[in-house]
């Protein structure tokens, strides 16, 4: 369980938080950013999986989740690095973002649409719905617990980093911005996921 505490999207999303500032990648090399889409395919399949593809299924989307770590830092292009030493197949990371945010929010589309059902139930059953089936089983309690944790963790590192919020969102410097950007965001990332709302805030700023 220990072990498992280390690994969670959570511990991840704040490992990543804290390296942002030392950022200097200008592109995402094509080992990068293909094996992130394969693993966004991955979790467009696991709807469709059985209780014999399912396992297999997982495996694959973490081992191509971590892949690119065993990529050589050769493969990755540098802000200053000049053209000729970029990668050939190198995409900008606000283009990676976007493809990101746009599969993301057809699956959360799709899932959202899937609960809500035909008909569709009321907010409330909704939520209630997606309450017993958060406590459903423990390892569907572990993976939901650690989606709350980090959607909570990136509204708090949101509202701390007023210069990455979205354009669209007034500015914080002023308590009238400060208080209309929590809500939004208190507001949007239940309602989009963090999965969605994450990769929107990094392609738009």
């Amino acid at each position: 369980m220990l072990l498992g505490q280390f690994v969670t999207i959570s511990v991840a999303s704040s490992l990543f938080y804290l390296a942002l500032p030392w950022n200097v990648l200008s592109l995402a090399p094509v080992a990068l950013w293909l094996l992130v889409l394969l693993s966004l395919g991955t979790v467009a399949m696991s709807p469709f999986t059985s209780e014999r593809s399912f396992l297999p299924n997982l495996l694959l989307m973490h081992t191509f989740i971590i892949l690119p770590l065993l990529v050589p830092d050769r493969l990755f292009p540098l802000a200053q690095a000049s053209a000729e030493t970029k990668s050939r197949f190198g995409i900008s990371l606000k283009t990676l973002y976007m493809i990101v945010f746009s599969a993301a929010l057809v699956l959360h589309a799709r899932a959202t649409g899937q609960a809500a059902g035909d008909p569709p139930v009321s907010v409330r059953d909704l939520a209630l719905k997606a309450w017993n089936v958060l406590h459903s089983h423990p390892a569907q309690s572990s993976i939901g617990w650690d989606v709350i944790w980090t959607s909570i963790l990136f509204v708090v590192w949101l509202i701390l980093h007023p210069e990455l919020q979205p354009r669209v969102l007034p500015s914080s410097s002023t308590t009238r911005g400060r208080f209309l950007t929590t809500t939004y965001l208190l507001m949007a990332t239940p309602l989009l996921s963090v999965g969605v709302l994450a990769p929107h805030v990094f392609w738009t700023t």
